[in-house]
């Protein structure tokens, strides 16, 4: 009942058929769907998002009460701009050995730094999704450390400065004398 009223963006991953959430949407009101990007008619293909696209989604996380998600780096984003993540690990209807899947992809090489962190509750079943997003959407400072020890654990410093120190850098390397090897031996 806590989460009724609230508005819910699906943010579809780029390789989905968008076609399939249609109906979805049609049916319910507070439903959103958030395409990452135009597909070529109905074909699924990556493609590079554009600026605006980019500013959408960060827009969309950043004003969320909360961000749910499987196994998606998304909860990193989510943390950038400081909102509550809970990630789902179970499949409601599916087999045993799948729904097993849907916890143990949090722990895989690719996600596992994520989750040693703390920043992101695990829901294992379909009352503790609801008791972990309500408490998220109920206290968006709840894990707040959490999330910013992950953003400095895995993004470094985050700060809408990195251009800055980019060209910096760059400066840097080619004020430098060369330290080369082979141009030191003179080849």
């Amino acid at each position: 009942a806590r989460l009724r009223n609230h508005q819910w963006v699906v943010r579809l991953h780029p390789m989905d058929t968008y076609s399939r959430w249609t109906e979805l949407e049609a049916s319910f009101p507070n439903v959103v769907i958030s395409r990452p990007w135009k597909h070529r008619s109905d074909s699924r293909f990556w493609a590079i998002p554009s600026a605006d696209e980019i500013g959408l989604l960060g827009n969309t996380l950043r004003y969320a009460d909360a961000t749910v998600t499987v196994a998606s780096t998304t909860a990193l984003d989510s943390a950038v701009v400081g909102t509550p993540v809970v990630g789902v690990g179970f499949h409601p209807t599916a087999e045993a050995w799948e729904g097993r899947f849907y916890r143990d992809c949090h722990f895989s090489e690719h996600y596992r730094p994520l989750m040693e962190t703390g920043a992101l509750p695990l829901a294992t079943g379909m009352e503790e999704l609801h008791s972990l997003l309500a408490a998220a959407v109920g206290d968006r400072d709840g894990l707040r450390e959490e999330r910013a020890e992950m953003v400095r654990r895995l993004c470094g410093v985050v700060d809408g400065n990195t251009v800055e120190r980019i060209a910096r850098a760059m400066l840097g390397l080619l004020a430098a004398p060369a330290r080369s090897p082979v141009l030191e031996r003179g080849y």
